[in-house]
């Protein structure tokens, strides 16, 4: 085995332990009763059929597709196939990365796994992982158009863009990566007669077929995106989304990173490492480089959920002008290669590895480790025991575990609220924060929500003023109490 194979054995080995890992947090369970509803109902959910609070309010959400593809990967393979379903997709996004890294074998396979560990900050299964999938198309293709190579490729992005919208309200993703690089070649227009280069007239001949190419693609995608069941509309789910002020208050991957976390060290060495790079480049970094690094490392410092889109942004760049920084000689960047190649070695090294990450793997997916992890997650008892409970009114549920007991307990229970933040109005946020922590007026909240048993965590203060109340306890562990109305029966 050459060395070079061996170095692209330890990215690939690498990027799939990564990848191959118990893949569910509590969003993943709602999804799969979304897709399970489409199913059996056939059609796309208008109105919100899964919650006390919101019941029969509007309800469009642009993920269907990727939920039903989801509830196929869990029927079919469990707990260990919604590992499958994100490992395919990060597998997928990163295979497209590699084609943009510039430089030495080494610098590459670096800057690739560094990329891939920044990102994995949000890896589970959840239609999220769709949006990275196309991030990471729509940035080859564009790379690829800007490099003067593969040109026609970026027609593809209208027929993707008409994917996407189905599958994700990330799509809004495409749009900016598009309006960056169409930014880009604008401001290279205007560079030229600015500078003094050349005439306004020279500088749109030299630069008209790709801002015409790029603006059509981009007018293309818009009338793409109203390819969906909801139509056009739903080209405004992301204004809509971002604008819910429980995302940034309460919602940790809204929330600014926290560069203290060891979860996001990678994110900060990468950050610093673009820095470096084009700081110690020997080559002037393009209009278009400078825009999406700018503008994906703005949004990643506003939300942790931006984090695994600039990994992918800023892998280019650190690779190109890294590789540029490294460049001593005068015959190129070092080809990051031994003089004499050590064959046998390197297979001997590169079948180990392959048979660590069966192990890994095997590991990972073993029904032990996942029940675990499910149980580390999710009151997995509780819920059980909610089964065998004649609801003497409305649930109110812990926010985390919403998703769980609807894939467990629906349509005997709805939920009080859930991951869909999408759905529920400033007023059940409300309520649900003065009930949780018993704040004045949680008397008057439970009785206009009618609600009859309640699932907590035991450090919640209501479950204290329901104890005192006179509720009962129907379930206790260290992890969540269940505690029902006073009343006969």
């Amino acid at each position: 085995m050459k060395f070079r194979s061996l170095v692209l054995v330890v990215v690939v080995v690498g990027v799939a332990a990564m990848a191959v890992r118990p893949s569910f947090d509590g969003d993943t369970w709602w999804h799969l009763r979304a897709g399970q509803w489409i199913v059996d109902n056939r059609q796309v959910p208008r109105v919100d059929p899964f919650s006390s609070t919101m019941s029969g309010r509007p309800w469009e959400y642009p993920g269907w597709l990727a939920q039903v593809v989801m509830l196929g990967f869990f029927r079919l393979g469990g707990l260990a196939g919604l590992t499958a379903f994100s490992a395919l997709l990060i597998g997928a996004a990163l295979f497209l990365l590699w084609p943009l890294l510039e430089g030495p074998l080494l610098l590459r396979a670096a800057v690739l796994l560094l990329a891939a560990a920044a990102s994995a900050v949000y890896w589970a299964a959840r239609p999220h992982l769709a949006s990275f999938t196309l991030a990471a198309l729509f940035l080859w293709t564009l790379e690829q158009r800007r490099r003067g190579t593969r040109r026609r490729a970026v027609w593809l992005l209208p027929p993707a863009m008409a994917l996407w919208v189905n599958l994700h309200g990330g799509f809004a993703i495409g749009f900016i990566l598009l309006s960056m690089y169409l930014g880009g070649a604008l401001l290279d227009l205007a560079a030229i007669p600015v500078r003094g280069r050349g005439s306004w007239s020279g500088a749109w001949r030299s630069r008209r077929r790709e801002i015409v190419s790029l603006g059509s693609v981009l007018l293309l995608c818009l009338a793409a995106g109203a390819i969906n069941p909801h139509g056009p509309a739903i080209l405004a789910y992301p204004f809509k989304t971002v604008s819910i002020p429980v995302l940034q208050d309460f919602i940790q991957e809204w929330k600014p990173p926290d560069l203290r976390a060891a979860q996001l060290l990678p994110f900060l060495v990468m950050l610093l490492s673009v820095i470096v790079a084009l700081g110690f480049s020997r080559t002037a970094a393009s209009v278009t480089d400078l825009i999406t690094v700018a503008g994906w490392t703005a949004l990643a410092l506003v939300a942790v959920r931006h984090v695994p889109i600039f990994a992918l942004a800023a892998a280019p760049v650190i690779a190109r002008h890294g590789s540029a920084a490294l460049s001593f000689r005068e015959g190129g960047p070092p080809s990051g290669e031994p003089a004499e190649e050590r064959r046998g070695l390197n297979a001997f090294l590169g079948a180990g590895l392959v048979l660590m990450l069966l192990a890994w793997t095997s590991l990972q997916v073993s029904p032990s480790r996942t029940a675990s992890q499910l149980h580390e997650q999710v009151p997995v008892a509780a819920v059980a025991s909610l089964r065998q409970v004649d609801p003497r009114g409305n649930l109110f549920n812990d926010y985390n575990w919403g998703g769980y007991i609807l894939w467990e307990l629906y349509p005997a229970y709805a939920t009080f609220v859930d991951g869909r933040t999408d759905v529920f109005s400033p007023e059940v946020f409300d309520d649900y924060l003065r009930l949780w922590a018993a704040q004045p007026g949680w008397e008057a909240a439970i009785e206009r929500w009618e609600i009859g048993v309640v699932l907590l965590p035991p450090r919640s203060p209501l479950v204290g003023a329901l104890d005192a109340a006179g509720w009962q306890e129907n379930y206790r562990d260290e992890q969540a109490v269940v505690l029902l109305r006073p009343g006969p029966g």
